[in-house]
């Protein structure tokens, strides 16, 4: 049976009403903006990373289901499958292609595209070169997406590549009224790109870093290929409550350029997870460490170990479990306590030999370590960015609050303080307010 035991259980008030096990998900721009968004699969008790392209935003703000989340810069090299900007593409053609001394002192300056633009450069070259011009506005819009038939027209008047087929195939959605017909005709004719197995040409769908590396080889017979590098994104991670209701609930994002804010949102769509059901006896001293002023006292100490994350990510690398034991109740486990449901547990529970060493899981800032009433000794640490661990039942208090310290540092030792049937750590994950399935921080997911 169960050897250790913590339980989350508010009676009087779910105030966790949380969340875990992490799902990787790239949200990003579809326009100059955020862009509009499906709605995503999201398991209950899942983690969500979001990433905002950051091109021309100086910060983004979100909120989700009632909490709030953080989003911070952050650069990676982007999906294969991300759609790439009109400056994108334009930068790697220059990357892969030299196009010797190119006079630019006639070319205007867009209004969109000022000096200070790490692509004005390209931007300047192209528009002399004759391969892309601006929009009827005057604008250029570096940050929209490429369509294949405006590709078509940038390679054809880039490379002017040499016809291998006598004539295309006709496509029934580029009639030869189509203004990127004559682009796409000779793109075709070239073997840079084709048609799809249904016949259509799609010229109006966006391409993504894949296609644009696979054209441009195409287009300037390369051997070799020079990538883009680290895109720079805002990133968030939205934790969905374990015991959310299933269906679409939507990520509310505010996107900051200059003095304009941008509303968007991000549709996520809920589905079930199933959790074990646990049922067990509890001992009257331990069960009325559940009681209202008790939890009270225990989760405003815990709270405000919380309340002002730092904004530089300190973790490093995949997250580690923080003890050596069994594993006596899970994440989500449906607990039935003398009989009673009394919630649903909100952590990892090993259990082992009173006096076991427990360790950081990560590198952070110790924001508490000190006794608590329902718990014991308790240790929360904030790892930078809205993430936190907590560290529960422990006999003994190995570190203190204030201090930095690196993944598997010693912070305590195992014991069976607060609400406990025998010697075992607690082991939380929070983002924010809301706790998270640790599995996916464990195998580095993030």
């Amino acid at each position: 049976m169960l050897t250790g035991l913590s339980i989350f259980n508010r009676l009087s008030n779910l105030r966790f009403w949380l969340a875990s096990v992490c799902v990787y998900a790239v949200l990003f721009s579809s326009t100059a903006h955020a862009g509009t968004f499906d709605a995503r699969e999201v398991q209950q008790g899942s983690t969500v990373e979001v990433l905002i392209p950051q091109h021309d935003l100086s910060s983004v703000k979100g909120t989700f289901d009632g909490d709030e989340v953080f989003f911070y810069p952050y650069s990676k090299e982007p999906p294969f499958d991300e759609a790439i900007t009109r400056a994108e593409f334009l930068k790697l053609i220059f990357l892969n292609h030299d196009f010797g001394e190119v006079d630019v002192s006639l070319v205007k300056d867009f209004p969109d595209v000022q000096k200070d633009n790490s692509y004005y450069d390209v931007i300047q070259k192209a528009a002399a070169l004759n391969i892309i011009s601006g929009y009827e506005d005057g604008l250029f819009r570096p940050y929209t997406p490429v369509t294949r038939g405006q590709i078509a027209k940038i390679l054809v008047n880039a490379f002017d590549p040499h016809k291998v087929l006598d004539e295309a195939p006709q496509f029934p959605d580029v009639q030869a009224w189509h203004i990127f017909y004559g682009s796409i005709n000779h793109a075709v004719r070239a073997k840079i790109f084709q048609g799809y197995p249904d016949g259509l040409m799609r010229p109006d769908r966006d391409i993504n870093f894949s296609e644009a590396e696979t054209v441009i080889r195409r287009a300037a017979g390369l051997d070799k290929f020079t990538d883009l590098g680290d895109r720079n994104y805002f990133r968030g991670f939205v934790g969905i409550n374990r015991l959310s209701q299933i269906g679409t609930k939507d990520l509310q994002l505010d996107l900051f350029r200059d003095k304009e804010v941008e509303k968007q949102a991000i549709h996520m769509n809920i589905v079930k997870r199933d959790f074990p059901v646990v049922s067990f006896s509890l001992a009257a001293d331990k069960t009325k460490l559940f009681g209202k002023e008790e939890q009270d006292n225990t989760w405003v100490m815990i709270d405000a170990a919380k309340a002002n994350p730092d904004s530089q990510k300190l973790w490093k690398g995949a997250f580690i479990v923080p003890t050596s034991g069994e594993m006596t109740l899970g994440f989500g486990d449906k607990l039935y306590i003398n009989g009673v449901y009394s919630g649903s547990h909100f952590g990892w529970d090993l259990a082992n030999d009173e006096g076991t060493e427990v360790y950081a899981s990560n590198s952070g800032k110790v924001t508490l370590s000190a006794w608590t009433t329902s718990y014991g000794n308790t240790v929360v640490i904030d790892h930078g960015q809205n993430i936190f661990t907590m560290y529960l039942h422990l006999s003994e208090l190995k570190t203190q609050e204030g201090l930095m310290i690196e993944k598997g540092d010693l912070i305590g030792l195992m014991g069976a303080t607060g609400i406990a049937t025998g010697s075992h750590l607690h082991f939380t994950q929070f983002i924010g307010g809301v706790v998270v399935d640790s599995q996916d921080w464990v195998d580095g997911k993030f």
